[in-house]
């Protein structure tokens, strides 16, 4: 958030845009969009170099059936969706990036409908992302240490108590970036054990 507020305030303390602040901010938002599509693209690339598979991408005692190709038809496995633990796991998977969607992307907007200024929202957005930074790596040793369906649930539940209870009432900067810290805390619980809990259970063997 913050690279891009500076972008945007670049354009709109150029002179060149002083009498034109509507280009200003148009330019603005779509240079920061490329920005965050390169940076976001290239530390993909680099995470799809650097990954490593389960086992190896071609099996040598099935070699006319490579990965990728077993991998495209777990799509139509249809017998797998209609598996009861498989369906909770997608329902809250759904509801859950609904709400992650909301808070991660709003919660600036926010800032700016109860009075603050845009540098604020900008700062309450980046305390969320920080805390998300330290909190996704503990939730990972939490859910080794308590088991992923508990960390998982408690970590939700958490997340609903935080939005209602301190989101709606917090109406103040200070009020606001404590939110943003304890929210982004665990905010991405379904990052850290939807892949995990998925393995779980379907099954590797499956």
């Amino acid at each position: 958030s913050r690279p891009i507020d500076q972008i945007i305030r670049n354009y709109l303390n150029n002179p060149k845009y002083a009498n034109n602040q509507h280009e200003a901010i148009r330019l603005g938002i779509v240079w920061s969009l490329r920005m965050l599509a390169l940076v976001c693209g290239f530390m993909l690339a680099l995470s799809v170099i650097l990954i490593r598979t389960y086992r190896p991408l071609t099996d040598p005692k099935a070699k006319e059936k490579p990965f990728f190709k077993e991998l495209l038809q777990f799509l139509y496995r249809v017998d797998l969706y209609k598996q009861v633990p498989v369906a909770c796991l997608l329902i809250w998977n759904m509801v859950y990036g609904l709400a992650y969607g909301i808070l991660l992307f709003s919660l600036s907007s926010y800032a700016s409908s109860i009075g603050l200024s845009y540098q604020q929202g900008s700062n309450v957005s980046t305390v969320q992302s920080v805390a998300q930074l330290i909190g996704r790596p503990l939730m990972g040793i939490f859910s080794d240490k308590l088991g992923r369906v508990n960390a998982t649930i408690i970590f939700t539940s958490l997340m609903a108590i935080f939005i209602f209870f301190f989101w709606i009432f917090a109406m103040t900067y200070s009020a606001l970036l404590g939110f943003a810290f304890m929210a982004g805390f665990i905010l991405g619980i379904n990052w850290v054990n939807m892949g995990p809990m998925t393995a779980d259970v379907v099954g590797s063997g499956v």
